[in-house]
C-alpha cells in the first residue's frame, strides 16, 4: 500500500498473466526477489539490484531452455520483463507463446496472452509500432454523465461514480471513443457535456451508431463481455478521485496539486510525491477538456492518451509512471510546442522544457485568461519535474 486512500493496493480487474501463475511455485519466488530488486533501486543499491535481477534471469532461462520450457515459465518471463520496463523483450515472448506448436493455449488463455501483448504493442512510441497497428496509445472514452476522458468503461468514472446499466448504454460509450472519434472531439464532448448538454446533442447520430456498434458482430462480442465485466467487478472496481484530493480535515476539495495547506480550513495537506502527481495529472487533464485549445496535431492527440494511461496507472494500481513513458510524455509535450489556452489568450511555450514561458496575448485574452494559464503553467512545472526525476513512492 502505498498512499492508504484505498485500502488495500488496487488490482486491475481483467484477467492478467499473472493470474495465470497463481499455481505456479516459481511464479511467487521470482515476483518476491523481484520486489526486493525494486527496493534496493529505491534504495540507491542499484549494483545489488542489478545482482538479484540476474539471478531471476538465470533461473528463468533454466526453465524455459529446458524442453522448450513450460506454458508457465515462458508467462513468468514474459511479466518479469513487464514489471522491469523491458516492453520490447515482453512483446518478443508473448509473441513467441502465441505462434509456438510447443503450448496447447485454451481460448481463456489465448485471450489473456493476445490482450497482454496488444497493450504493450500499443503503449509503445508512435515510431515503433508495427504498421497496421492501432495508431493510438491507448483507448480513451468519454463519460456520458460528465464528460472527462477515462481509459476504461469495463468500471466506473473515477470522476462522477456514472456507469452503463444497459448494453445500449454501453454501447454508446463505445462510439465516444478514439475508436470513432479523434481526441480533439472527444476533448469538445467533454467540455460540452460539463457545460449540461447530452452526448446525443453533440454527436447528433450517437444512437444510430451505437445501434450499428450492436449488429457488428465483433463490436457486439466486445461490448457483452465489457458489460460483463462492468457488472461482475463493480463493487471492488471502484476507484474515485473524490478520495484522493479532498483535505481530510474538512472534505472540502484541494485545488492545485502543489497545495501545501488546505485554502478551506488551513489545514496541513501532507501528501506524498505520488498522490502530487496524480491531483496533477488530473488537473492536466481537466484543463485540456475544459480550457484548451485542441490541436489536431498527432504529437497532441497522443499526449492525451498518454496522461491518460499514466492518471489509470497512478490512480488504480498506486504505481508511478515507468522510465519509458516520461521520457515520451515529455518529448510529446516538447513536440507539441506549445499549449493555449481557452481563445489563445494565453500561451505556455513548451519547445524547451527547461526555459517553459508564458506568453499573454491581450487582444485574445478573457477575463479570466492570465489565472487559468497561470495555473495550467504551475500544473506543467511540476509535471516536467516529477517526469525527469521520476515519482518517489
Amino acid at each position: 500500500m502505498l498512499f492508504g486512500l484505498f485500502g488495500k493496493k488496487a488490482k486491475t480487474q481483467e484477467p492478467k498473466l499473472g493470474a495465470m501463475l497463481a499455481d505456479f511455485v516459481l511464479h511467487r519466488q521470482v515476483m518476491a526477489k523481484l520486489e526486493k530488486a525494486k527496493s534496493l533501486v529505491k534504495l540507491g543499491r542499484e549494483s545489488e539490484a542489478r545482482g538479484v535481477v540476474s539471478q531471476i534471469e538465470h533461473t528463468l532461462a533454466a526453465y524455459t531452455e529446458r524442453d522448450g520450457g513450460s506454458f508457465e515459465a515462458h508467462v513468468l518471463r514474459a511479466l518479469v520483463h513487464m514489471e522491469m520496463g523491458a516492453a520490447t523483450q515482453a512483446i518478443t515472448e508473448l509473441e513467441g507463446i502465441l505462434s509456438s506448436a510447443h503450448f496447447t493455449l485454451s481460448q481463456q488463455q489465448r485471450d489473456i496472452v493476445a490482450g497482454e501483448l496488444q497493450r504493450l504493442r500499443r503503449q509503445q512510441p508512435r515510431g515503433a509500432r508495427s504498421r497496421g497497428e492501432q495508431p493510438w496509445y491507448t483507448t480513451v472514452y468519454g463519460c456520458q454523465n460528465c464528460g472527462r476522458l477515462v481509459n476504461f468503461v469495463s468500471m466506473r468514472c473515477p470522476h462522477c461514480e456514472w456507469r452503463a446499466n444497459s448494453i445500449e448504454e454501453m454501447a454508446r460509450s463505445m462510439v465516444l471513443s478514439n475508436d470513432h472519434l479523434k481526441i480533439p472531439a472527444l476533448l469538445i464532448l467533454a467540455r460540452e457535456v460539463s457545460a449540461g448538454r447530452s452526448p446525443r446533442d453533440v454527436v447528433r447520430n450517437l444512437d444510430a451508431l451505437a445501434k450499428d456498434v450492436l449488429q457488428q458482430s465483433q463490436w457486439t462480442d466486445v461490448a457483452h463481455r465489457i458489460y460483463a465485466l462492468l457488472d461482475e467487478n463493480d463493487a471492488k472496481s471502484a476507484r474515485f478521485m473524490r478520495d484522493v484530493r479532498c483535505c481530510t480535515a474538512c472534505d472540502e476539495r484541494v485545488l492545485w496539486s502543489g497545495s501545501t495547506e488546505c485554502d478551506h480550513c488551513g489545514a496541513q495537506l501532507n501528501w506524498p510525491e505520488l498522490v502530487r502527481t496524480l491531483v496533477c495529472v488530473d488537473n492536466l487533464l481537466w484543463l485540456l477538456e475544459q480550457r484548451v485549445e485542441p490541436s489536431n496535431s498527432e504529437e497532441f492527440s497522443e499526449l492525451v492518451c498518454v496522461l491518460i494511461v499514466i492518471f489509470t496507472t497512478l490512480l488504480r494500481k498506486q504505481e508511478p509512471p515507468s522510465p519509458e513513458q516520461r521520457e515520451y510524455v515529455l518529448h510529446l509535450l516538447e513536440a507539441c510546442k506549445c499549449v493555449a489556452d481557452k481563445n489563445r489568450g494565453g500561451i505556455v511555450d513548451t519547445h524547451d522544457l527547461t526555459e517553459m514561458k508564458i506568453y499573454l496575448v491581450k487582444a485574445d485574452m478573457l477575463e479570466d485568461s492570465q489565472s487559468f494559464t497561470t495555473f495550467l503553467f504551475r500544473e506543467l512545472e511540476f509535471f516536467v519535474t516529477r517526469m525527469k526525476q521520476g515519482v518517489a513512492l
